[in-house]
């Protein structure tokens, strides 16, 4: 996969103003590493998109525009942002619902994730956990990072599944190996507080490392605490204050108190 040729195409896509290529840029920007940017940023990215007919024009769009609006709606739900877009009337959630349907014929793995998180939570649809668990690990057996994810922290907590710390383990460990950027965070959190073995502080800086690396703000606050701290490495506060920057710069509200506090800023 060539990540950079498929981002500067979107990024063409987005400055034509095509709503979906202002939609998908707006996704990473938000969380795609090397690319993010501040949520004020990619919040402006979406709305355009929605300026420009996202959730208007695309009823033959296919799967991937189907699934972009399907998310616009739920995260907008989700996070109490409906400022963000106008056009929430109705039942955001049911439409939600009904265009992750559409696309769940074609193989569309983040279509299968987002169903099955609907299902799992109840939105939009009658909670049904079992076939939430069915959908989330379709997509999570074919390789879907985020499925990966939402399925180990199910069988971790044992919640919709029973509890089952070798299978949580094992799809932590396959989510982390294709990057993904929460399993590793959630790696170095388990190792530094000891919760499925004995605690690794060196293992948990090498997670945190690998988080924070791919871009995850709370990863990078980790690192930078660690650093400042003098944990599982040399003190570094030079070191410390790039990592907390880094977070502050992607939102991430502790990181930029920290900056305050110290003041660094």
């Amino acid at each position: 996969k060539d990540v950079p040729a498929g981002v500067e195409l979107v990024r063409k896509s987005a400055e034509e103003k095509h709503p979906l290529g202002l939609y998908i840029f707006s996704v990473i920007q938000r969380s795609l590493p090397g690319y993010q940017t501040h949520p004020d940023i990619a919040d402006e990215t979406e709305r355009m998109s929605i300026v420009q007919g996202l959730l208007r024009d695309g009823g033959s769009g296919g799967p991937v525009w189907w699934t972009a609006e399907a998310a616009h709606y739920i995260c907008q739900k989700a996070l109490g942002r409906q400022a963000l877009n106008k056009d929430l009337g109705g039942d955001c959630l049911t439409k939600a619902v009904g265009l992750l349907k559409r696309s769940l014929d074609t193989g569309y793995l983040d279509a299968w994730e987002n169903y099955g998180n609907c299902l799992f939570k109840g939105l939009g649809i009658a909670r049904d956990r079992a076939e939430g668990i069915h959908w989330i690990s379709k997509a999570a057996g074919r390789g879907y990072g985020a499925a990966m994810t939402y399925l180990a922290r199910c069988y971790r907590t044992g919640t919709g599944v029973r509890k089952d710390r070798g299978l949580a383990m094992t799809w932590y460990r396959r989510a982390a190996k294709a990057g993904e950027d929460d399993a590793l965070n959630d790696l170095g959190y388990f190792c530094r507080e000891g919760l499925f073995r004995r605690k690794n502080i060196a293992e948990a800086t090498k997670y945190y490392c690998q988080a924070a690396e791919a871009g995850h703000p709370r990863a990078m606050y980790n690192l930078a605490f660690f650093c400042e701290n003098g944990i599982g490495m040399d003190k570094d506060v030079t070191r410390a204050l790039q990592w907390y920057e880094k977070a502050a710069a992607l939102g991430h509200k502790k990181a930029a108190r920290r900056l305050k506090y110290r003041g660094w800023v």
